[in-house]
């Protein structure tokens, strides 16, 4: 095996969003000698012997030129004292710039891993820089590339594993995971609550939001869902349960009826979604991209997606879904249990990485 030097955004088992990573770094250390990470900001670290962890500080209050200083004193170090044979890159595009002169100065190839619609100026410059991309659908990169694979996603199996089939009864409870972003649509599903409420009863349903604004412009869409809550009456009925622990949004996905995500219909493939569905909760979909993996299942996939986010489309879904307890339906959700685990679930993913940034080398010698 080799030595792997790592770059991502967060190393904190206790985060809401980015919780994952640590996951992720474990899994992959199992395929190299050594792991070094640099991480942009650092909180709760449990990572396997053969990791070490070094921060640039944003945990510590450093502005961003000390930032970048402590990037390259940091890289300095580990590449004095260590050998490093691979870099690999975890969405965190702007330290595959910073790194790219002193890493191809060294002959380490370098691998980005990439899953998001949006394609900033720094994206395209880590593309020009790095030798590989790994992404998970197609549509997770969508600068046209000729250094795109796509590998999946990563599902940590025994965090999410196949529930037990579960009557519904009222009040259902629904769960959204994902941050108060106007990207998101939450506005959509306090709608089309409200309607359900309406039609079926005050206390027919509940809508538990599991994740919090990150920026400015989510702290305004959070106080403006607030502001929609209290308008509609709705406090009952919506439950803003700020940033969870990754490890406890199992608890939450074992407990409810349904699951729902609003992302983009265009895009990639959001993880989130893929948890609830590995453990085969009935989920109401608006992004496309996971057509395929219903396709995959052999599952209709216009069961689970809808053409709109109108809040009589919603509820007509949460309707199909709540009130159907058919052995037949938990059959379906067993079956597309199984293909997220065998499609998604880590251990594959990091397998098929290593691969990725193994044969970067190879391909470049």
């Amino acid at each position: 095996m080799a030595n792997l030097l790592l770059f991502n955004m967060k190393m904190d088992t206790d985060d809401g969003v980015l919780g994952f990573t640590t996951d992720w770094v474990n899994e992959l250390a199992g395929h190299f000698d050594k792991v070094f990470v640099i991480t942009h900001t650092a909180g709760k670290i449990q990572v396997s012997e053969n990791v070490r962890v070094y921060s640039v500080g944003r945990e510590k209050g450093y502005n961003e030129l000390h930032r970048v200083f402590e990037f390259y004193r940091l890289l300095r170090g580990i590449l004095r004292h260590h050998q490093i044979d691979y870099c690999f890159i975890h969405m965190i595009q702007i330290f595959a710039v910073l790194a790219a002169p002193v890493l191809k100065w060294h002959g380490i190839p370098m691998t980005m891993w990439y899953g998001h619609q949006a394609t900033p100026l720094s994206l395209h410059l880590a593309h020009a820089l790095v030798d590989k991309v790994v992404t998970s659908t197609e549509s997770g990169f969508q600068i046209p590339s000729n250094k795109k694979a796509c590998v999946g996603q990563g599902i940590t199996e025994s965090k999410f594993p196949l529930r037990l089939f579960r009557k519904k009864k009222q009040p259902y409870m629904l769960v959204n995971v994902s941050r108060l972003s106007p990207s998101k649509n939450i506005h959509a599903l306090l709608d089309a609550v409200a309607l359900f409420a309406n039609k079926h009863g005050k206390n027919s349903i509940r809508l538990y939001l599991i994740g919090d604004a990150l920026n400015e412009r989510d702290c305004r869409y959070k106080a403006d869902l607030d502001e929609m809550v209290k308008n509609q009456g709705m406090e009952d009925n919506v439950v803003f349960c700020g940033s969870v622990p990754h490890a406890k949004v199992c608890e939450y996905l074992s407990a409810c009826d349904l699951s729902t995500n609003m992302a983009p219909a265009e895009g990639s493939v959001d993880k989130a979604a893929l948890e609830a569905m590995a453990m085969g909760v009935p989920i109401v979909l608006q992004n496309r991209s996971f057509g395929n993996i219903f396709a995959e299942a052999g599952i209709p996939a216009d069961e689970y997606i809808v053409p709109n986010i109108r809040p009589e489309t919603l509820l007509y879904y949460f309707e199909s879904l709540l009130m159907n307890d058919s052995s037949r339906e938990y059959e379906k959700l067993q079956i597309l249990s199984q293909c997220i685990h065998r499609q998604h679930g880590l251990k594959g993913l990091a397998s098929r990485i290593s691969k990725e940034i193994v044969n970067t080398r190879l391909q470049n010698s």
